[in-house]
C-alpha cells in the first residue's frame, strides 16, 4: 500500500515520534511511506531522511483559523496530494485540525485518526471523529471519556511502539555517557523525559526529590524535554537548592543514549493519553515509577514491570525512589522484566502490524469513494462544503 502518515510538524513530542516510528514500521512491512508535515524542517527529519522516507508539505497549515479561508486550504492541499495517489491516509495531528479529513474524503481514501488526549476535546475534535473512518486509541481507559457513545464503534486500542534494538546499542555507550553527564559510578540516575509544560508533574517531582536527595545524596535526576514553562522549572531547581542533583538538558536527540545512562525513569505526568517514554524505558531496561492511572496501568504490570505510585502520595513516591536507588539487583530485575514486557507488548513491528490489519480492513470495505466523486466538481465544491461546516458546527 501507499500510505501518507501525517502530523503537524517534526519537532520532538510523543505524537510526533509515535507518528516517526509508525512510518517505519510500516516501511518495514514492505509498504510505501509519505510523510506529511505542514513543516519539513525539525529534529525529528534526520529520522525519516535516514530511512529514505519522503517528506511532503501538505498544505493544510497548522490551525484550521483563519475560518474564511479553510476551503481555499483544503483546495490547495487537495490538489497537491491527488497526484501522489495514496491508498490509505493515517493522521497524529492535533484533534482538532478537521479539514485533514475533508481532503481525504476528496480524494477517495479511508481516513485514520490518531494522537487523540483526553485533555484534547476540543471544537474540531467531534467534527474531525465525525469525519474519521476509524479512531484508533492509545489505551482503553480513554474510549469511555472520549467516546462513550455514537463514536464507540469506529475506535480500536493500537498502543505505542518502540524499537527495543536501538537501547542494546546504546548500552554500549553506558560508562561514556555518563562520564560526559558528569555521573559518578557511585551515582543512581534518574530520568523523566517531558516537555517541560503544565501537566506533566516536574513542580511535583521537585518536592519529591528535595526529600529523596536529603537522605541519599548520589540520586540525581535528569529532565529532558523543551522548556515551555518560561524557566519556571530552572528556578525552582536553583531556588530549592538542587543545582548539584538535578540536570536541567532540555531537548535531546540522544535519548537512547540517555536512557541507557540512567538507572530508574520516573514520569509523574498527571494528564497523559499514553507515556511513549515510559515503553522507550522499559525497552531500555529501566524499572519505571509512574503515576497511577487508568492509563498507565495498561503498560505497567505494578511491581513487577515497574512501580505504579499516586503523586498525591509523595511519602510513597519518595521510599520507592530510595529503595530502587539502594537495591541494584532489584532494578535489574524489575528492568530485565519491562524489557520482555515491551519487547512482547510494545514493540514497533507489532504496531505496525496492528495499523496494516486496520487499513487493509478498510480498503476492502470500499469506504469513501462517493465523496471523491464530488471533488470532480472542481474548486467551487470545496468552498460549497467549507462554508456548510463554518456555518453549521462553528457557529459561535
Amino acid at each position: 500500500m501507499r500510505i501518507l502518515v501525517s502530523i503537524n510538524s517534526l519537532i520532538i513530542g510523543g505524537g510526533e515520534i509515535g507518528a516517526v516510528k509508525l512510518a517505519k514500521g510500516l516501511q518495514a512491512l514492505g509498504h510505501e511511506i509519505v510523510f506529511g508535515v505542514d513543516s519539513i524542517e525539525g529534529p525529528l527529519q534526520k529520522d525519516l531522511q535516514a530511512v529514505q522516507i519522503p517528506i511532503v508539505e501538505t498544505g493544510l497549515g497548522f490551525s484550521v483559523y483563519p475560518r474564511t479561508q479553510v476551503h481555499q486550504r483544503i483546495w490547495r492541499s487537495y490538489k497537491r496530494l491527488k497526484p501522489h495517489a495514496f491508498d490509505v491516509w493515517v493522521s497524529f495531528r492535533y484533534t482538532s485540525h478537521w479539514p485533514e479529513g475533508v481532503v481525504a474524503g476528496f480524494l477517495g481514501i479511508p481516513y485514520i485518526v490518531g494522537r487523540i488526549n483526553i485533555h484534547q476535546r476540543a471544537k474540531g475534535w467531534w467534527l474531525r471523529s465525525l469525519i474519521a473512518d476509524k479512531i484508533t486509541l492509545l489505551t482503553a481507559a480513554m474510549r469511555p471519556i472520549l467516546y462513550p457513545g455514537a463514536f464507540a464503534a469506529k475506535c480500536q486500542v493500537i498502543p505505542y511502539g518502540v524499537d527495543v534494538g536501538v537501547y542494546a546499542t546504546a548500552r554500549d555507550r553506558r560508562e561514556t555517557t555518563r562520564a560526559a553527564l558528569g555521573w559518578r559510578s557511585e551515582d543512581v540516575a534518574c530520568i523523566y523525559v517531558a516537555n517541560l509544560k503544565k501537566g506533566k508533574g516536574h513542580n511535583r517531582l521537585l518536592d519529591i526529590f528535595q526529600s529523596v536527595v536529603q537522605k541519599n545524596p548520589s540520586v540525581k535526576l535528569a529532565l529532558v524535554g523543551r522548556d515551555q514553562l518560561d524557566w519556571d522549572i530552572q528556578k525552582k531547581v536553583s531556588a530549592m537548592d538542587l543545582g548539584r542533583s538535578v540536570w536541567l538538558l532540555g531537548e535531546r536527540s540522544d535519548v537512547p543514549d540517555l536512557l541507557a545512562a540512567a538507572d530508574i525513569m520516573v514520569f509523574p505526568s498527571e494528564h497523559e493519553g499514553f507515556g511513549l517514554s515510559i515503553i522507550e524505558a522499559m525497552g531500555a531496561g529501566l524499572p519505571a515509577i509512574v503515576n497511577d492511572a487508568p492509563w498507565s496501568r495498561e503498560i505497567i504490570h505494578n511491581d513487577e514491570t515497574g512501580f505504579l505510585r499516586s503523586t498525591d502520595d509523595l511519602a510513597a513516591w519518595t521510599w520507592q525512589l530510595l529503595d530502587l536507588a539502594g537495591s541494584k539487583e532489584r532494578r535489574i530485575r524489575i528492568g530485565n522484566a519491562a524489557r520482555e514486557a515491551a519487547m512482547r507488548k510494545f514493540s514497533e513491528r507489532t504496531m505496525a502490524q496492528a495499523y496494516q490489519s486496520l487499513m487493509t480492513t478498510l480498503q476492502k470495505s470500499g469506504v469513501r469513494r462517493c465523496l471523491s466523486e464530488l471533488a470532480k466538481r472542481g474548486k467551487a465544491v470545496f468552498a460549497e462544503i467549507a462554508g456548510i461546516l463554518r456555518a453549521g458546527y462553528f457557529n459561535d
